[in-house]
C-alpha cells in the first residue's frame, strides 16, 4: 500500500509505504509504516505543516491498527532530526558508506 497525504493549498506532502516482514533468523515478523518523503516547502517551514503532516501519519496508522512508524533523513539534516525527535521519533539505524 502506498499513500500520500498533503497539506490543504500547499506542495507540502508525506508519502508513506506500508511495509511487512515475515519472521526470520535474525528478526521477528513486524508490520510498519514507512515515510518515504516528507517534504515541507522553505517558505512554509516552521509553520506547523511537517508536525501536521506527521500527527496525520500517526492517527492514519493508528486506525489501520499500525502500532509503528518509522522514516529516514540525511545524515547532515539536523534540523529535520530535531524536529523528528520533537514529535517522538527516535534514532534506530546509523547508515554508513563507502566511496572509493
Amino acid at each position: 500500500m502506498a499513500l500520500e497525504i498533503r497539506a490543504a493549498a500547499a506542495p507540502d506532502v508525506a508519502t508513506l509505504v506500508e511495509l511487512h516482514r515475515e519472521v526470520h533468523a535474525l528478526c521477528p515478523a513486524r508490520q510498519w509504516w514507512d515515510v518515504e518523503e516528507l517534504v515541507v516547502t522553505a517558505a512554509q517551514r516552521r509553520s506547523g505543516i511537517g508536525r501536521a503532516l506527521l500527527q496525520t501519519v500517526a492517527d492514519a496508522a493508528t486506525a489501520a491498527g499500525v502500532s509503528e512508524v518509522e522514516l529516514n533523513s540525511w545524515a547532515f539534516n539536523h534540523v529535520a532530526h530535531a524536529a523528528f525527535q520533537s514529535f517522538g521519533f527516535v534514532p534506530k539505524v546509523i547508515r554508513f558508506e563507502l566511496k572509493r
